[in-house]
């Protein structure tokens, strides 16, 4: 099975959305872009935002690095910002609003199944 990384990257984040709904997730939003970039999804549990970044990969492309190593300090960085603007945007900074950071991995093998790992509040 081959696809294009950019329609292996929006299929992982279909599976990351369908895996965070049945997890009992509202997904508040999806590809929120900026000028400074984007994050994948935003979703909230239990009064928690989750600025959620997937990372999809495949067996080639996973020899050395499984997806979720993509998330460097560099991009957490960004991601933390990202969240913030959001957050301000929406004029939801003024209260006591509790966010996070996730990174979900999708890995399709050659068959097209897939295997999710959910990485919750992320720091680096």
């Amino acid at each position: 099975m081959t696809i294009e990384t950019k329609d292996l990257g929006n299929a992982g984040e279909e599976i990351a959305e369908e895996y965070l709904i049945r997890g009992g997730y509202a997904v508040l939003d999806r590809n929120y872009r900026t000028k400074i970039g984007e994050i994948d999804i935003i979703a909230q549990k239990n009064g928690i935002i989750c600025f959620v970044e997937v990372k999809t990969g495949t067996p080639k492309s996973t020899v050395y690095f499984l997806p979720e190593f993509h998330v460097d300090h560099r991009k957490f960085s960004k991601l933390k910002k990202l969240g913030e603007l959001y957050l301000l945007e929406r004029d939801l900074n003024k209260i006591d609003q509790k966010w996070r950071i996730d990174v979900i991995s999708v890995i399709f093998d050659e068959y097209g199944n897939h295997k999710i790992n959910h990485f919750e509040n992320v720091i680096l």
